[in-house]
């Protein structure tokens, strides 16, 4: 993971009420990991996931956003 990769998360993550950390973990145990090498993360569905859990408006669901090209 870059130093860049590490800042977003962080800036999502900040962005979250610690209820709303607590379904992320649930959200985050749902992922393959550890992933193969050279694997990349199905962002839209992710996205996808947190939306459907905090709703569109969530900071982080704005954060993947402009994650996702």
């Amino acid at each position: 993971m870059s130093l860049e990769d590490l800042l977003i998360a962080h800036s999502v993550v900040s962005c979250l009420l610690p209820d709303e950390l607590a379904a992320l973990a649930d959200l985050l145990e749902r992922l393959p990991l550890p992933a193969p090498g050279g694997c990349i993360v199905p962002l839209a569905e992710f996205r996808r996931l947190v939306a459907a859990e905090f709703g569109e408006e969530c900071p982080a669901v704005r954060q993947l956003d402009s994650l996702i090209l």
